[in-house]
């Protein structure tokens, strides 16, 4: 439960730094993962530093459950202000016609927030929903029929959470969405060389307005 929940600063730390510093997120990420190590690290130190706590009777279960929540909470309002603050860099670089990896990284940073801010309000929601049924069927319902349901309930919250959240990611993937109904298209294909429309006329596009068509179509199949 500690490593769990000091997850969250490790995804806020992680965007923060992917969507501030997109370039040297990449450059460093892809030569050695600094970032992510280091994170892992910190967390598995305080998940120990936490666990003896709690085993030692310094930490009391309402005093952690008060911290996760906090946390849980404070994770929340991050990433629902986040999407906004990836879209309106998203913008930026689109408007100064940035380098086309730099425009790539923003548009799937744009991306990624809107996954976590849909996840994070379904985790916060699971677990403070849950957390009422512990304790409601751990402290508080001595009645045997009763305090069987509220557990069964609180574990069937914990399956669902984990369904709801599989079909959330599956349905934000474009490909995997698109692949769930099963539906069958026909696509029209010109082997010419030039772009030729109906009535005769060779439509040619220009370095620039070709990378704005493919980033247009890009964000419009994101969107989906």
């Amino acid at each position: 439960m500690f490593g769990g929940a000091l997850n969250l600063p490790n995804f806020i730390v992680d965007r923060l730094c992917a969507t501030l510093w997109p370039v040297r997120y990449e450059t460093k990420s892809s030569r050695f993962p600094l970032i992510a190590i280091t994170m892992i690290f910190t967390q598995i130190i305080l998940t120990a530093i936490c666990v003896v706590a709690y085993v030692n009777g310094e930490i009391s279960d309402l005093q952690q459950t008060i911290i996760f929540t906090c946390l849980c909470v404070f994770s929340a309002v991050v990433f629902s202000i986040l999407p906004t603050m990836t879209k309106k860099i998203n913008d930026y670089h689109m408007k100064k016609h940035s380098s086309v990896s730099l425009r790539y990284q923003s548009m799937e940073n744009v991306r990624v927030a809107r996954l976590l801010n849909i996840l994070m309000v379904l985790y916060a929601t699971f677990y403070i929903s849950e957390t009422g049924l512990y304790y409601i069927y751990f402290y508080f319902v001595k009645d045997y029929l009763l305090n069987k349901i509220f557990m069964s309930t609180y574990i069937m919250s914990i399956a669902v959470e984990v369904f709801v959240s599989i079909m959330v990611m599956t349905h934000s993937h474009p490909k995997l969405s698109s692949a769930l109904p099963q539906r069958k298209t026909k696509v029209l294909t010109n082997c010419s060389r030039n772009v030729v429309a109906t009535d005769g006329r060779v439509l040619s596009f220009s370095a620039d307005e070709e990378q704005k068509i493919y980033f247009d179509s890009y964000l419009t199949m994101w969107k989906k």
